[in-house]
């Protein structure tokens, strides 16, 4: 599967922290797990290491921490068993999501109204330790082992906010109903609000845009996706293929020199366009990103969109999945994507078209869209007396 997220997890569910897992060691005492390790960075990393990493790495890990791609890793076969046993539902956890931020460290994106934002967390806080335990070197992918429990008891999170100052929050585990899409009409705007981009989001979407009153054209779109931190590719795809008209390029993927099916374009199909002509207004963060922000540069840049709110994340890399000889997984980062206008946004994230006069106050973001739905209106008018052309983010 191509995800072009963080592999980020959201925190609700598993059993305590195993003790196999304390020293996060792989097991590579089987020299096939670092040969093939070689081999795939040798034919599908983006970014192959110097030659001599192979001879001096101690194991796979330190191998692939050689990439320079804090994205890249490996799980063991332990690990990735802790992974499908997410879902066990005798234990509870936290209701939040964690991305890797490079040079920053690990970010906490809790859900609304989940224990951890009740508790205290904030979108950007910077997590530190789970339980007394320190993270920094821990792999996101098994952080959910760290925080998950029995209902009712409690884990503390050590977190840093913006100022630096260190924290200690106490959050009560619970069930936590992860959520994709919402949408609902409100006084004459249909509000989605996109959590997640998954299989399921671009129907949903769409289920939202049909229950709305038929107004056709004239429809006022506003799509959340602050604190969207990614998912699918191809669900971010499809999903911004609803708004636009059948041709248009929405996205590139590049890679390695050499490898199939690279570079890649991806348009919207004969099909697609089913709600084009909308007036579409885009809420982003700083935690928007990945698929989100592939979902904001198709939509900007063929001027079908506005967004309103702060720079976004700025992760702009594809990461694809491989068995590994033990049974364990490696997570390698093969391509990076671009807008259509062939602009990466890796590491620089996108500009808000209209940022928030106000950034520490939310409510900034209602008095700016009343503005944005009269820029959009203006391009739409434009567009249709011909006058217009394609805006970039």
């Amino acid at each position: 599967m191509i995800r072009c997220l963080i592999v980020s997890l959201w925190l609700t569910g598993l059993l305590s922290f195993p003790a196999w897992a304390e020293t996060a060691v792989p097991n590579s005492e089987d020299p096939s797990i670092l040969r093939e390790a070689a081999e795939l960075v040798r034919t599908r990393a983006l970014y192959p290491p110097p030659d001599e990493a192979l001879a001096a790495a101690r194991d796979v890990r330190d191998y692939l921490s050689a990439l320079g791609d804090p994205y890249s890793t490996y799980l063991s076969r332990e690990e990735r068993r802790v992974l499908e046993d997410l879902d066990q539902p005798n234990y509870a956890g936290v209701g939040m999501e964690v991305i890797r931020a490079p040079g920053k460290g690990i970010l906490c994106v809790p859900f609304d109204a989940g224990p951890a934002h009740q508790a205290g967390i904030r979108s950007g806080d910077r997590l530190l330790a789970v339980d007394n335990k320190n993270i920094a070197a821990a792999s996101l992918e098994l952080l959910p082992s760290l925080v998950r429990g029995p209902v009712g008891k409690p884990v503390v999170l050590t977190v840093a906010g913006a100022d630096g100052h260190k924290r200690e929050v106490k959050v009560f585990r619970d069930q936590v109903n992860r959520r994709v899409v919402e949408s609902g009409f409100e006084d004459d705007i249909l509000k989605i609000r996109i959590y997640r981009f998954e299989k399921e989001t671009p129907n949903l979407v769409a289920e939202g845009v049909r229950s709305a009153p038929d107004q056709g054209k004239a429809l006022k779109v506003l799509i959340d996706l602050r604190g969207n931190i990614g998912g699918e590719l191809k669900a971010a795809l499809d999903t911004a293929a609803l708004f636009l008209p059948p041709g248009s390029l929405l996205a590139s993927v590049t890679g390695r020199p050499g490898v199939d099916g690279l570079p890649k374009r991806h348009q919207v199909g004969p099909a697609g366009g089913n709600y084009a002509g909308r007036r579409i207004v885009i809420w982003q963060d700083q935690m928007t990103a990945s698929a989100s922000e592939v979902f904001i540069a198709a939509l900007t840049h063929h001027g079908a969109a506005i967004t309103v709110g702060r720079p976004t994340f700025g992760k702009g890399l594809v990461q694809e999945t491989f068995p590994a000889p033990d049974g364990g997984l490696f997570i390698i980062t093969t391509g990076e994507l671009f807008a259509p206008d062939n602009k990466s946004f890796n590491n620089k994230g996108l500009p808000p078209r209209l940022p928030l006069r106000d950034s520490g106050r939310d409510k900034d973001y209602y008095a700016r869209t009343k503005e944005a739905f009269a820029v959009i209106a203006k391009i739409m008018t434009e567009r249709a007396t011909g006058r217009s052309q394609p805006q970039s983010p």
